[in-house]
């Protein structure tokens, strides 16, 4: 069976030379900005996904907000047991306050998914 290991929003994300490790920096939760909409100019969504076939899949990450689609990612073409995926996001615009679902869909089927949260701060 097809399973994600781990994902997660966060400030950075990279793989160490040679053992290929994957490094997170400042994982994301919850957010609170001083106002809406608020532009982030680079955060990361990492995923780490074991694939019961080494076999091709298709990956591809959905953002919805409120249950509307907001953005799709390209698609990664992945081949393996064991993957690492980092999508690098560039100036990306949050444009309400709330619940943001970065969906994880494989071969066009849903594997998981990670919420981050956005609130305005209240100085």
């Amino acid at each position: 069976m097809n399973e994600i290991k781990s994902i997660h929003v966060c400030e950075n994300a990279f793989q160490s030379e040679g053992s290929k490790n994957l490094n997170l920096i400042g994982i994301f939760e919850r957010i609170s900005v001083p106002s809406f909409p608020r532009k982030f100019p680079i955060f990361f969504l990492a995923v780490h996904i074991y694939f019961e076939e080494d076999k091709e899949h298709c990956v591809v990450i959905k953002v919805f907000a409120d249950g509307v689609l907001k953005t799709t990612t390209p698609q990664y073409d992945v081949q393996g047991k064991k993957v690492q995926i980092i999508h690098k996001f560039i100036n990306y615009e949050f444009k309400t306050p709330g619940d943001y679902e970065f969906q994880v869909i494989v071969d066009k089927e849903k594997l998981g998914s990670t919420i981050i949260n956005l609130q305005q701060k209240n100085d």
